[in-house]
């Protein structure tokens, strides 16, 4: 297995993930197949799916490269399913990121990569996590230059920020949201194409202001503009399911 040939798995239309998986059968397939259940939870959203390209990667052979590439790969979607509430086994990619190598394209990604795995372990409650230590090492470091890693950055730091809050019952430790909108603006990786998600986390900071006045008509109100808009965007892009993941743990703080 090539790392050309991962990086088409990685980029693989839908139409043809069910047939090349059926496909890659022998021993020596199944670090393909695992980038390739990796691309299919892209769009089937399923835990197992997931799942089962974890447990493919943990029995494949290949290049440290290769195997690095994948595990870099599958990590990102074990942080986009923990922000939506789904629980796979952080732990196991957290223990896959300790042995791989750096990306090649990126260089210096991998610790910001390995923090965003923790933070990811820590909201979902994996043993040796802590949320508070997740979230100083996030804030002790600067986002990685990947756009499809510097989307996820805020909504982990958010999510921790509402674990944190909600733990201590204090409410002024919730996410200041609109200061991250002014950071996003400013920050030339987030482009037209994450306009709408900027938009939405404007939304969100009226919201979360709202959360921590106890003010529970403007929170509801600005929650309807934005479960509205959300819903009009791309089923399963990443950061529109983040974002749906905080709203949903802000209102509880209303209980």
């Amino acid at each position: 297995m090539t790392n050309h040939v991962l990086s088409v798995l990685i980029q693989m239309p839908a139409e043809r993930l069910p047939t090349v998986i059926a496909r890659l059968t022998a021993e020596g397939d199944l670090l393909g197949r695992a980038v390739a259940y990796g691309r299919s939870y892209q769009f089937d959203h399923r835990p197992q799916t997931l799942m089962d390209a974890l447990a493919d990667l943990e029995a494949s052979s290949g290049s440290t490269a290769d195997r690095s590439a994948a595990a870099r790969f599958l990590a990102l979607r074990v942080i986009e399913a923990t922000l939506v509430g789904q629980r796979v086994g952080t732990s196991r990619v957290i223990s896959m990121l300790a042995g791989a190598e750096d990306d090649p394209d990126d260089h210096g990604s991998l610790d910001g990569l390995r923090a965003m795995a923790y933070a990811a372990g820590a909201l979902g409650d994996e043993p040796g996590t802590d949320p508070a230590a997740a979230l100083a090492e996030l804030d002790a470091m600067s986002p990685p230059r990947d756009s499809s890693y510097a989307a996820l950055w805020p909504a982990l730091r958010n999510g921790l920020s509402v674990r944190i809050a909600a733990d201590r019952q204090d409410m002024s430790l919730m996410p200041d949201v609109s200061a991250q909108v002014a950071a996003m603006k400013a920050d030339h990786r987030f482009g037209p194409a994450q306009h709408p998600a900027i938009e939405l986390m404007e939304i969100m900071s009226e919201m979360m202001a709202a959360v921590q006045r106890r003010d529970v008509a403007a929170a509801t109100a600005a929650t309807t503009r934005m479960r509205a808009a959300l819903d009009h965007l791309p089923a399963g892009d990443p950061t529109v399911d983040a974002l749906r993941a905080q709203l949903n743990a802000a209102m509880s703080q209303l209980g």
